[in-house]
């Protein structure tokens, strides 16, 4: 200590905290959730909305597919919901709700340091007030995982590929059995 040369022994109980890899730190969530308060804004938590976002606010979401150009649009209209260009029939409301909150309680597995290369996918939710929140994918990697960019944010989150397969839905999943 301080030019002494003095040994102090004592129990070591910090290293059972610091053990753990460093995304076990960060808030990796892409929107933060809607009952956090605007003073709690930890790293990682996107600062687009202190109040974060919850499904009822979503009025419209546009989604176009990784890796194709397939794309297409869920309304709200009362309550229920319309799809545009992703496949004909009775769209189940309750399938599109659980799709949004995946969307809006989503998490990266860790950050990356460069921006995607380019961008295969993207989902946009509009909101009831006026504003929007967009979701961007860029190529998998050699790990399976892909890069995302969140509006509001300059992070760049990396998902595994199963998350993303979970969050990018072909249209007709949202149709009834």
């Amino acid at each position: 200590m301080a030019g002494r040369n003095e040994i102090y022994s004592g129990e070591d109980r910090l290293t059972i905290f610091t053990d753990s890899p460093p995304g076990f730190w960060y808030d990796l969530r892409l929107f933060p959730p809607p009952t956090e308060a605007p003073d709690r804004v930890f790293f990682g938590a996107a600062p687009h909305s202190p109040l974060g976002i919850g499904p009822s606010q979503v009025q419209q979401a546009e989604v176009k597919l990784p890796g194709s150009e397939d794309s297409y649009a869920l309304l709200r209209m009362g309550g229920t919901w319309l799809l545009s260009g992703g496949g004909m029939g009775e769209i189940d409301d309750m399938r599109v709700e659980a799709w949004l909150r995946s969307v809006l309680e989503a998490e990266g597995s860790d950050f990356s340091f460069s921006p995607p290369a380019s961008v295969e996918g993207s989902i946009s939710l509009w909101l009831g007030d006026g504003t929007s929140r967009s979701i961007e994918a860029g190529p998998a990697n050699e790990e399976n995982s892909r890069p995302l960019i969140v509006s509001g944010t300059s992070l760049v989150y990396m998902l595994p590929e199963w998350t993303v397969n979970r969050l990018f839905r072909e249209g007709d999943h949202f149709l009834r059995d």
